[in-house]
């Protein structure tokens, strides 16, 4: 199986082992002789077995990934850069309080221009290693 069909079935394993946890802890305790629809024990083994074998995948995934990991530290951090830099005022000029009726004058250290250039170097930088990670997570067994 390649990383991207891994990736696939963890999150798939997430959401069984999930399920099976509600079930243990919705029906461990319950009252006498009324129908319950789940079996607790049963489902708690589900959930320690689904458990177990996320473990093995993520761990199977994560070895698949040690000589690309400088790419995936570096996107989530690409990402981290953008959405930060897109909440950076670069306002300048004049206005004036509506409430107070002062002016203040205001200067940007970054330009909005230039801002918007790094946004978009950035943004390219992402795009590559997005692409070099598809193709990493489609071509690489584990």
């Amino acid at each position: 199986m390649n990383i991207n069909k891994a990736l696939k079935q963890k999150n798939k394993l997430v959401v069984k082992a999930n399920d099976a946890y509600k079930r243990f802890s919705t029906y461990n305790s319950f009252e006498e002789n009324s129908h319950i629809p789940y079996d607790a024990r049963e489902s708690y083994n589900q959930w320690i077995n689904l458990t177990n074998e996320l473990v093995e995948l993520k761990t199977k995934i994560h070895k698949a990934n040690l000589a690309i990991y400088d790419k995936i530290f570096r996107l989530s951090e690409l990402k981290n850069l953008v959405s930060k830099l897109k909440n950076v005022s670069c306002s300048e000029g004049t206005s004036t309080n509506n409430y107070t009726g002062i002016q203040t004058k205001t200067k940007a250290v970054m330009s909005i221009n230039e801002r918007d250039e790094l946004i978009a170097k950035f943004e390219d930088e992402i795009e590559t290693l997005q692409d070099e990670l598809e193709v990493h997570n489609a071509t690489t067994k584990i």
